[in-house]
């Protein structure tokens, strides 16, 4: 798998975006509508402000979440199985022609492919009376695009035999105008997700008050202070919450195929030969350094609560850029050499690879995949909630969702042991999704999986999205 990855982020790009959003299973499953949803932890990337909510447990833990988004429009369940079971091949042995097929179908669909993957190391939250609710989390933030136009995906996977060299000026041709609309890219960067929310607002609906809103903590003192809520019989409250988040950049690279040139940055940490030595010492070092922030608002009257949110707000400094721009041009291949990328030593290959990795070039920023959220929920019975959300980008960058989507989900809970979610979410470009995801609770111990698309699993030839998500909850009480 290492060869995909290393393949997708050097080719020459044009950054295209990513179209699912996801989060934890708990998102998953009802296809990310948990804007008005999600507590505890959960909450984080999501809606801060829930962690004021009466309903939090006052303390949980999660080990081990991790989710993964696949998507292609030309990647089916028995092609998409056939690419993993032979990805370590590319760059190691010629390729047979059926694996070259599916790699061929799987870049060169539109859309090409995208592989989104968020993994949390481990997470917690807890609440204090009178002060409010805390969520904390570690996790990575991974993403990769490949998308290569015919002509392109010819070179790669055919070398010397591709239809652009039976044209014996074809060496000289520029790459810019061979390879236009060719795109790559992705990133690795941690986080440290700090997250709090809290009541500041309670309006009075009726009662034996006079009515109107005033601020308070009544919600965090003990039940003898309560002296003025007595008054109110169902009010609305309104909630607000903040994240801070210090990230750390482990890769990226960026780039544009424009007039010729090839103009683009990059920069990895896992090119320095002591990284994997002492992984515990080098846990936090980066070449990225950035801060990111979140918002929410949310309110609940009886059975009913809303929430909107932004998410993601802030930027990464990038240093040790090894790329500046160049002006590339196909290199001379001859026929002991027409393997393209079936083999490691390739020119073909290698001039993309190597060409203009000096070092030194000026630092670079990339903005995070900014969101704006809003949702609503309706606990429907003890046992039966229903959720819906709109999403939509605040910012066109690498790793963002295309389009606005919107989606809606039901949560189930059965004799206090099993949870069942199920939804619907539109996905322009890639067909609506059918979420779905189980919970098994057993005392303070949760085990949970969930996938964006079953779909993708009921039809084996569906070239909906590949989906997996899967976690671990202790201690919540």
């Amino acid at each position: 798998m290492r060869k995909i990855i290393f393949l997708a982020f050097f080719i020459s790009p044009v950054i295209t975006l990513a179209q699912i959003d996801f989060g934890s299973p708990s998102a998953t499953s009802r296809g990310g509508s948990v804007t008005a949803v999600s507590t505890d932890w959960e909450a984080i990337e999501i809606n801060p402000s829930n962690l004021g909510w009466k309903s939090n447990p006052k303390f949980t833990m999660g080990l081990a979440n991790i989710g993964i988004n696949v998507q292609d429009n030309g990647v089916n369940v028995p092609l998409f199985k056939q690419i993993i079971q032979n990805a370590d091949s590319l760059g190691t042995k010629t390729l047979g022609k059926g694996e070259i097929d599916n790699l061929y179908s799987a870049l060169t669909a539109p859309g090409g492919l995208n592989i989104s993957t968020t993994i949390t190391w481990a997470a917690l939250s807890f609440s204090i009376p009178k002060i409010g609710g805390f969520a904390f989390n570690l996790s990575d933030e991974i993403y990769v695009h490949a998308y290569l136009n015919q002509d392109a995906a010819n070179v790669f996977f055919k070398g010397i035999n591709s239809s652009i060299y039976s044209d014996t000026n074809a060496a000289h041709e520029l790459i810019a105008n061979v390879f236009q609309g060719t795109s790559v890219g992705g990133y690795d960067y941690r986080e440290l997700n700090m997250d709090y929310g809290r009541k500041i607002l309670t309006i009075r609906t009726h009662g034996s008050g006079d009515g109107g809103a005033y601020f308070e903590s009544s919600e965090y003192l003990n039940d003898k202070l309560k002296t003025y809520d007595t008054a109110v019989a169902k009010p609305i409250e309104i909630y607000f919450g903040f994240g801070l988040k210090p990230i750390w950049g482990l890769a990226d690279y960026t780039g544009l195929i424009s007039g010729g040139q090839n103009i683009e940055n990059g920069t990895i940490v896992y090119t320095d030969p002591g990284y994997f030595k002492h992984p515990m010492s080098t846990i936090f070092k980066a070449n990225g350094r950035g801060f990111g922030y979140d918002f929410g608002l949310s309110a609940t009257y009886r059975k009913w609560k809303i929430g909107v949110s932004v998410i993601d707000l802030g930027k990464i400094e990038w240093q040790n850029n090894q790329f500046s721009a160049s002006t590339l041009y196909f290199p001379s291949l001859d026929s002991a050499e027409s393997q393209g990328v079936s083999k490691s030593e390739t020119k073909i290959f290698n001039s993309f690879v190597n060409y203009n990795q000096t070092g030194g070039n000026p630092n670079f920023s990339t903005q995070l995949p900014s969101k704006f959220r809003s949702g609503i929920s309706y606990q429907v019975t003890n046992g039966i909630q229903l959720s819906s959300d709109y999403v939509a980008p605040l910012n066109s960058v690498e790793g963002n969702i295309l389009n606005p989507y919107f989606a809606v989900g039901a949560h189930i809970h059965f004799f206090g042991v099993f949870n069942f979610g199920v939804g619907f979410a539109t996905e322009k470009g890639f067909g609506n999704l059918v979420p779905v995801g189980v919970y098994l609770n057993i005392g303070y111990f949760e085990i949970y999986a969930a996938t964006n698309d079953f779909l993708y699993f009921v039809d084996p030839n569906s070239t909906h999205v590949f989906s997996v998500a899967t976690g671990i909850r202790l201690f919540g009480f």
